[in-house]
């Protein structure tokens, strides 16, 4: 799983100082990328240009999405500097060959410019001027600089030595100390890249363990899966969330009719699971009607389920969407927002989908036939939720959104509505949106583009995944 990384590289010969040096990695054996960096997967930011160079002889084209940016025999370059956010596929051809890169462009124009490194004497620091330009999500904390090395000849990394200095990630100039030394950089002729990078948080943890008499739940980040991967307690008693990007897909799959593209301007953060029992209990105490039956699946990891969009948003502010985002203070997200001070809330229906697909246009997330790997279903549930998490996730990593349980969307159930940030409905007699499928459902109504639709104050076999709103 990659993380928002932004970074640029200073070289140094010697150690002796150094100035900006784009440096080369190779892409394939028919292009090089020199600015920035690229690996598959990766997430940039809008606005950073990526520059191709041809090596060696015969005819390269590279295209973005199949738009030709660069064609040339042997010498000279092309120039990608991606503005529009969302899910690219890069290509290059030589010859009968054919090589290609998957890249998130993000909506935040953050860049390191002007690196400078230095040593100092006695040896063992490194002084590392930079400049941050740009801009990013207000509600978005960053770590701190991280400042890295890796020897030109042999490839070996130094990561671990202390960055002291300047390294809040804000607009200017910055200067920073590296301990090389406690990196294990030992000599000072060492030819060596120094690295500056900031990771942003990938993912949002919300701690529930102080149950329903808690004050507060503490919200934390990480900048990537735990190398345990996601343990129990992520399952049980703290909510885990994944940053998603801002762009743009189109609604109910394919890529053929523009009129059902849907753009998301603001990126928000979706929940990895579905919320599960144990969650539902820390949050509210106890279950509004119905508790989770041993026949349909009970335990701490399962998802919750016998709970209702009102339970969820409330039926009096909650029940106002799309003309206010409120929600009743009783409610389980009137309680999770009055905790953490954050804007959790259901999904919209296009988020949901966005989600869902990861970049998909397929009938599934993971291709156009059912794969019981992916999803609990009537082929494969035995008529039961199973514990959250226990599927293949989607390239974003984010479990069950095909299957398990049926989850409730925000919006009122309509005619689908297209453009920017849709909210769906002003109302709807059919009720609010579900999505996703469960384990009783057959194939066909766990597709990522499928709709179902209920009264928001009906409870069965219905749960939930959350969002959290980010701000421009």
């Amino acid at each position: 799983m990659t993380t928002r990384n932004l970074f640029f590289w200073a070289a140094l010969l010697g150690l002796a100082g150094g100035t900006v040096a784009e440096t080369a990695t190779g892409w394939s054996p028919a292009v090089e990328i020199t600015a920035p960096p690229l690996a598959e997967g990766a997430q940039v930011t809008a606005g950073v240009p990526f520059t191709y160079s041809p090596l060696g002889t015969g005819s390269v084209k590279v295209s973005v999405d199949g738009a030709e940016i660069l064609s040339r025999t042997a010498a000279g370059t092309g120039v990608w500097q991606p503005t529009a956010t969302g899910r690219h596929v890069l290509a290059h051809t030589a010859g009968t060959n054919t090589w290609s890169r998957t890249v998130d462009v993000m909506a935040a124009n953050l860049r390191i410019e002007d690196v400078r490194a230095t040593s100092v004497a006695p040896w063992g620091r490194i002084v590392v001027d930079y400049t941050v330009a740009g801009d990013l999500a207000a509600d978005i904390p960053c770590y701190d600089a991280v400042v890295t090395a890796s020897n030109r000849m042999t490839g070996a990394v130094y990561a671990d030595g202390a960055t002291e200095g300047e390294t809040a990630l804000t607009p200017g100039k910055h200067r920073v100390w590296w301990n090389a030394r406690a990196a294990g950089l030992r000599e000072a002729a060492e030819a060596v890249d120094v690295r500056v990078a900031y990771e942003g948080p990938t993912y949002c943890v919300v701690d529930l363990s102080g149950g329903v008499n808690a004050e507060a739940y503490p919200v934390s980040y990480l900048p990537g899966v735990s190398p345990k991967g996601w343990t129990d307690e992520y399952r049980t008693t703290k909510l885990i969330l994944r940053y998603i990007p801002a762009g743009s897909f189109i609604m109910g799959g394919g890529s053929s009719d523009e009129s059902r593209r849907v753009t998301l301007t603001k990126p928000f953060y979706m929940g990895v699971f579905e919320v599960t029992q144990k969650q539902w209990k820390l949050v509210m105490g106890t279950w509004p009607g119905s508790s989770p039956s041993s026949s349909y699946g009970r335990g701490d990891a399962y998802p919750a389920y016998y709970v209702s969009y009102n339970d969820i948003r409330g039926d009096s502010s909650g029940a106002r969407w799309p003309a206010s985002s409120a929600v009743d203070e009783s409610s389980f997200l009137g309680r999770l927002r009055a905790k953490t001070g954050l804007d959790f809330d259901l999904p919209t229906e296009a988020q949901w989908e966005y989600a869902c697909r990861a970049g998909t246009a397929t009938t599934y997330y993971w291709g156009d036939t059912m794969g019981g790997a992916y999803a609990w279903y009537s082929g494969n549930s035995g008529r039961t939720t199973h514990p959250v998490g226990t599927r293949t996730p989607n390239a974003w990593g984010l479990y069950d959104m095909s299957g398990n349980v049926w989850e409730w969307c925000r919006d009122w159930y309509g005619t689908l509505a297209y453009g920017a940030d849709p909210v769906g409905s002003a109302w709807s007699s059919y009720g609010r949106v579900l999505r996703g499928g469960s384990w009783g459902s057959n194939s066909d109504n766990c597709t990522s583009s499928y709709r179902s639709n209920l009264d928001p104050s009906y409870r069965y076999r219905y749960g939930f995944r959350l969002v959290r709103v980010l701000s421009d």
